[in-house]
């Protein structure tokens, strides 16, 4: 149908416009076929495995003290020897992913939480948002983020998924900028004024056709995260904050 207007083009006109998206399965499924990435998949699902199953391939009590194995050499009987107290390194590097892996899933969650739907909107509709939530990331980014995590440890007792989820905020702004970003370059697109045209909410038009254009950033920004986050973490428990004592979940 055409008015003096122009074509007016109905929801099944807009989603065959915007081919840009792709198809989600697709995209995996390249990613499979390419030797890079089918090694990280595999690495990745090798550390969770280890994660998950850390309860029956752990040879030791992470906990258990054994002063005659204190820095101990590795043997058959503790691969990879033993601590300055005794207990095996090996067990305690098992039961380990677990924290580690639960601290960068915090931190990454918070920061797509607060940084994705905030960016979104703040290069979606530009004018005040953008000029707010820019702002809001600018100061997030001046504060100094270690001091106010040991404040934050010192007033929640050295919980970690507090702590991490403080990290997470302070990564935030990096998740806000890119989706910005990304969102500027594409809103002027064809197909989101032909979704327009045809009557799509401005949320309906985020939702389904400009956030499509974010996922491949996310991932890499996701992966850049959650390396620092784990970064953080280790230092935050060389500090002694954190609980870097036991690895998670292991038997007290």
């Amino acid at each position: 149908m055409t008015t003096s207007a122009g074509p007016i083009l109905d929801a099944a006109t807009v989603d065959a416009v915007d081919t840009r998206g792709g198809d989600r399965g697709s995209v995996f499924v390249r990613l499979l076929r390419r030797p890079a990435g089918l090694v990280s998949l595999a690495v990745l699902a090798l550390i969770l495995l280890v994660a998950i199953l850390a309860p029956w391939i752990s040879p030791h009590d992470p906990n258990e003290v054994i002063l005659s194995q204190a820095r101990a050499l590795p043997s058959w009987a503790h691969p990879l020897g033993g601590d300055n107290t005794g207990r095996d390194v090996l067990s305690r590097l098992i039961w380990g992913t677990q924290i580690t892996l639960w601290g960068a899933f915090v931190s990454i969650l918070t920061s797509l939480v607060l940084g994705v739907p905030s960016g979104l909107a703040a290069g979606y509709f530009g004018g005040a948002t953008d000029r707010i939530g820019t702002w809001i990331s600018d100061a997030l980014q001046s504060v100094p983020g270690m001091i106010i995590l040991l404040i934050v440890g010192a007033n929640t007792g050295n919980d970690l998924t507090i702590l991490m989820v403080t990290v997470g905020v302070f990564m935030a702004p990096g998740y806000f900028r890119l989706t910005r970003s990304t969102v500027l370059a594409v809103r002027g697109e064809m197909y989101v004024d032909a979704a327009r045209v045809a009557g799509l909410t401005d949320l309906r038009i985020m939702s389904r056709h400009v956030i499509r254009q974010v996922f491949a950033p996310i991932v890499i920004q996701s992966a850049l995260t959650a390396g620092m986050a784990m970064g953080m973490q280790a230092g935050l428990q060389f500090l002694g904050i954190g609980g870097g004592t036991t690895p998670a979940g292991a038997p007290r």
